[in-house]
């Protein structure tokens, strides 16, 4: 792991010091503007000292980048950082973020890493090393199981993501992958998920996501559709990927490369990639 850091331009001892102070400010106030107020641990104040502004590689193909400086990407996820936080009962504070869906790396007071991705919030373990190698082989838990309340189980909560084997027919293809084509992190859909069968006169199966996050088909009848009941109804249908950036970003809307896993999805379903 101090390898790969090592490409990225860190070394033992490093220490940025003040600009590190000056972006962990910055992002206090980003934050702030969105009506949530974070404050930097000390586990979290000396990560960044250490490591900000480093751009470590993930994966090539689609290109992904680390980037270890605090950043809110998106507006919205100052309140998803915040209902986080509560559930975790935990303060919770950013410390880098990738460069491929934009997703959020988060340490809280205690040194645990988590991870705030499109398709949920993954515990990545407790310190950099661990949470580090997580990061780079997809290997997540799912927050929830951290969450304050799991350990009250007579007290309602959210649907778990483990009762997904149950709900979701996408989860089959994803979970049969082999590592090497699963793409990192894909565990339950991905920011574009919705694609609408070609067909208007054959009734069709609709996708939706459940109270738990993950993806569904339910055909008329109010039953599960498989995919391979399902493929029929996407005869000839076609699919466009684009990137989603924060405001202002150039690449925003930009052509962008299906995922592995999504690939295999489309590829059960005979749904053509196209680039326009």
């Amino acid at each position: 792991m101090d390898a790969w850091l090592t490409e990225a331009g860190w070394y033992a001892g490093r220490d940025v010091g003040s600009e590190a102070a000056d972006a962990i400010a910055a992002v206090v106030e980003r934050y702030r503007a969105y009506g949530v107020d974070i404050e930097p641990s000390a586990a979290a104040q000396a990560f960044i000292r250490e490591h900000a502004f480093l751009r470590a590689v993930i994966d090539t193909a689609p290109e992904n980048f680390a980037i270890f400086t605090p950043h809110l990407v998106f507006k919205g996820d100052a309140e998803e950082v915040a209902e986080l936080a509560g559930e975790l009962g935990a303060k919770l504070f950013p410390v880098g973020y990738d460069t491929y869906d934009g997703s959020t790396l988060l340490v809280d007071e205690s040194g645990r890493f988590f991870f705030s991705h499109h398709t949920g919030a993954y515990y990545l373990g407790s310190g950099k090393y661990e949470a580090l190698m997580s990061l780079m082989s997809s290997e997540m838990a799912d927050a929830e199981d951290y969450f304050f309340l799991s350990s009250f189980p007579e007290l309602p909560h959210r649907c778990s993501f483990t009762e997904r084997s149950s709900v979701t027919p996408i989860w089959v293809v994803t979970s049969s992958l082999f590592s090497t084509r699963r793409w990192k992190v894909f565990s339950r859909r991905c920011r574009s998920s919705s694609v609408s069968p070609s067909s208007a006169t054959a009734p069709s199966p609709r996708w939706s996501r459940t109270s738990c996050g993950a993806w569904t088909g339910s055909a008329p009848t109010g039953g599960k559709t498989a995919l391979e009941e399902a493929a029929p109804h996407f005869a000839g249908a076609a699919l466009v990927a684009r990137k989603i950036r924060g405001h202002g970003d150039p690449e925003h809307g930009a052509s962008a490369q299906v995922c592995r896993s999504c690939s295999a999805l489309l590829d059960r379903l005979g749904i053509e990639v196209i680039d326009s």
